[in-house]
């Protein structure tokens, strides 16, 4: 409890920090490219953030996006389209949202929900699901998302990112005071077990609220889900992603994958 307690203080004074004048998400991704769901099959859409294909069945997204009714909104997933008004429309039926799901200061942990839906889906160029991950996860890993751009308006396609996954010491380093890296140290545990600590290869933004519940991929292998950023999407870097790998057996639990 201690660790966990100083972890939230490490987050916290990030993401309140004078400095940074940052707090938390809104619904941005900031200068991706523009990606074809042929070539991530995998990606799926809720009305409000992104999710995850695991099988003809099952769903994943980020906890905060279902917790409740009113973050839920419609029922709907949107699968096999680079647009919500080309895609594939199903609802669903169950939410699991992790026992262990927090929200401090907007800062989430173990964010990571399953959504059971009501009619398998059809597997095709546009519609297949993304592994499980077997092993750590690696250096370099693609965000794929869809939202609102750097132009302030909604993107008319699925856009994608390269982001580089950071050790702990790395993220902190990049948090831009002395304090930091004590809590990181006292915390070095948990944050490589439950949370991936992420930024694009160049100096630039790209991760915001929108983009919630997204996955992080390597190949076909899910390896994130996007958790949480910061509000000022222009001068933010850092994207918090939660870990799937430490998440896999509760996944199997309920999905019998």
């Amino acid at each position: 409890m201690i660790a966990f307690l100083l972890l939230v203080k490490l987050l916290i004074a990030f993401v309140l920090a004078d400095d940074r004048n940052e707090s938390l998400p809104t619904r941005r991704m900031y200068y991706g490219e523009t990606a074809k769901i042929e070539d991530y099959p995998y990606f799926a859409g809720l009305w409000n953030c992104g999710a995850v294909i695991l099988s003809n069945t099952w769903v994943a997204t980020a906890g905060h996006c279902v917790f409740d009714a009113r973050a839920r909104g419609s029922q709907h997933v949107y699968v096999g389209g680079n647009t919500i008004k080309n895609s594939t429309t199903l609802s669903y039926v169950d939410v699991i949202v992790h026992p262990e799901y927090k929200e401090i200061a907007g800062m989430t942990f173990n964010d990571i929900a399953l959504l059971k839906l009501t009619a398998p889906l059809r597997f095709s160029e546009r519609i297949q699901p993304a592994k499980l991950p077997t092993s750590a996860a690696p250096r370099n890993v693609v965000l794929v998302s869809r939202g609102t751009d750097e132009t302030g308006k909604l993107s008319t396609s699925l856009k994608k990112v390269d982001r580089i996954i950071l050790s702990p010491l790395e993220c902190v380093n990049m948090m831009s005071h002395p304090m930091y890296a004590f809590y990181a140290l006292q915390n070095r545990e948990y944050l490589q077990r439950k949370i991936l600590c992420s930024k694009r290869h160049e100096n630039l933004p790209s991760v915001c609220g929108g983009d919630s519940g997204s996955p992080l991929l390597s190949g076909d292998t899910l390896v994130g889900i996007v958790a949480f950023g910061l509000k000022s999407c222009e001068k933010a870097r850092l994207g918090f992603d939660t870990y799937v790998l430490n998440f896999v057996p509760w996944i199997r639990s309920h999905t019998g994958l």
